[in-house]
Formats: structure tokens, sequence, C-alpha cells
């Protein structure tokens, strides 16, 4: 195949007509697509095309950047059911990971403490699954945590970008999109060409195709109006599973509620952790109150995070520091 081909994809002109007659599903193959499409265009329309995409195909080739079609044996097999998939996916790392299972991991740029430990304790849940991975949203809060945790794990890892790869972005998250450029365990992934200007609609576009490779999605925590939601929109129009992190704890987390509310499942610490090294002082309080110990409680956990046997997450939860011979935690 010429590879150049692929290059036109990006561009509406050709995606649009696409689309709007459903030839993806009347064709086998991109050259049989291209044959097709190229019949739509006149010589002078199609000239001005093959140049923008000879230019996106040489930006792309000067930063390393790869691609493949909606034909290519290794385009994931949930996002071809998607309403109006990518027809060209660009990606920096390992393409072979397209092939596998993945969970999404979404949530709010500004997390709690708590489902930030949550995040991290799913991570290692989902290590323990083999041939699984994580994908998300490589947007700060939530999305950082679940791919530094997969990388910490060495589990697989997509980030998806709602910009053209060559971008490092957000600026916040240079150093993760820079360690997962460089890890045979991660992928990032765009369905923006080089150069393209972003708005308001790139990161929805971005969000349907994390929800489209997931098999199940993951909220930690959303206020009612965010990209999280987004996400779990796009996750209910696809028909993905859609876990919901509940805890007290949560300051952002009114989107989620909602959720749980139309029928969403949810999802506790404990579920979460698989181990009682975590535990909120409600499971105390009740205990000291028929005792009426309640001060002397407050004291003795006061005490025990001095002494380094408790570290206080805050929202009432506490973790038990494990102490082995050497010392380590």
């Amino acid at each position: 195949m010429n590879e150049k081909i692929k290059f036109y994809y990006s561009y509406s002109d050709f995606y649009t007509p696409v689309y709007k007659h459903n030839l993806l599903n009347r064709h086998n193959s991109l050259e049989a697509l291209h044959g097709f499409m190229v019949q739509l265009f006149s010589g002078k329309e199609l000239a001005i095309l093959q140049t923008k995409a000879e230019k996106n195909f040489l930006d792309s080739q000067n930063l390393n950047i790869r691609s493949i079609d909606y034909f290519d044996p290794l385009y994931p097999k949930l996002l071809k059911e998607i309403h109006q998939p990518p027809i060209v996916l660009y990606y920096l790392g390992n393409p072979d990971l397209l092939n596998l299972t993945y969970f999404g991991i979404v949530g709010t740029r500004k997390p709690s403490k708590i489902s930030i430990i949550a995040t991290s304790l799913l991570a290692k849940k989902i290590s323990k699954t083999p041939n699984h991975g994580i994908i998300s949203g490589l947007a700060s809060g939530i999305d950082r945590e679940a791919m530094l945790s997969a990388i910490d794990l060495k589990i697989p890892c997509i980030g998806v970008l709602g910009t053209g790869l060559e971008k490092e972005y957000p600026r916040g998250n240079i150093d993760l999109y820079r360690k997962m450029k460089n890890n045979s365990k991660c992928l990032l992934l765009s369905e923006m060409r080089v150069g393209e200007t972003i708005g308001k609609w790139s990161f929805p576009k971005r969000n349907r195709i994390i929800t489209g490779i997931s098999e199940a999605l993951f909220l930690m925590e959303a206020p009612l109006k965010s990209g999280a939601m987004s996400s779990v929109y796009h996750a209910l129009e696809q028909g993905r599973e859609i876990v919901v992190f509940d805890d007290e704890a949560l300051f952002f987390n009114e989107g989620g509620k909602k959720i749980i509310q139309d029928g969403a499942k949810k999802i506790s610490m404990k579920e979460i952790s698989d181990t009682n090294h975590f535990f909120h002082i409600s499971e105390l309080i009740s205990e000291a109150n028929t005792m009426n110990e309640t001060p002397s409680l407050f004291a003795k956990l006061n005490q025990l995070e001095q002494e380094g046997y408790l570290e206080n997450l805050g929202g009432g939860y506490y973790k038990k520091k494990l102490f082995s011979a050497s010392g380590d935690d």
C-alpha cells in the first residue's frame, strides 16, 4: 500500500463523506476505499488535498510519528464498534500494545487525596489481570496518577492525547509524556495530525477513543461538568461498563454520584485495596463511643502517627505502615 494515502484521512474533506455514506463498511481495505474516494473530487481539488496529505506524511515521518488505519490488523477491535471511529490513528511507542485489553481510568484534574490513592491501588489490582492494561487521557490529576502507576507496575498503558503527538501536552505532564515515549510498555495515541489546531471539540473526540478502546471505564472522581463526565457519556453510548469509585472523603464527586444514581456500579476503597492496610476513622468511633473512649482514641491515633505506625491520608482515612526488619514499609 502507498503509505501516503492514509494521511488524506485526517482532513474533513476526506473523512466526512466516508462517515456520511457509511463507506468503511462497504470496503475491505484502505486502497479500495481510496480508489472510490478520489472519484468524488475534481483534479484541482485532489491536487490541493494531495499537497496537504504529503505535508502531513513528511511532518509525521520527521518526528518519528507512525500511523495505522481502520483496516490495519493492529487497529483496536472495540474501537471499530463505536460511532464514526477514527479512520487514522497516530502513535508513538509500541503499537503491539493495541492488541491487548484495557480498562479506562478517568477523573478530575483536581482530585481529592483519597481518589489519588484509590487510583494507584486500582492500577495495582489491574496489574494482577493477565494481558490487561490501563488507558487514560494524559491530563493532570487522576489521568496522570493512572499512567504513572501503570509505569511503576510495568503494565501496558496507553495515553490518548487531544492534540497532535508533537505537542508535549499539558505542560505539567512533560515528564510523563517523555517517560511514556521511551517505554516499551507504553503507547501515545492521537487522532489529530501534526500541527492540527485544537479546539473545545478536540478533547471530547479524544475521550471517545479512550472509552472506545476500554473494556470498562473506572470513574475515580468527577464534578458534574468535566472532561471525565464527557468520557462517561461516551462510554454509555458505546455500551461500556462503568464503575464509579465512591467515598465520603471525595470533595468533587457530584458527577460520580449522579452516575451511581443512574445505575452505574460503585466500588469502595476496601474493594479496591484488597487489604486491611487502610481504614476509616468511622470504623473505630462507634465502638469508642460505646466504651466512652473517643478522646483517648484520637490521642492514640495521633501517637501512632507520630511514631510512624500510621499515615493520615486525610478525609478520615489512615494507612497502617508495616515495617520489615530493614525498616522499610
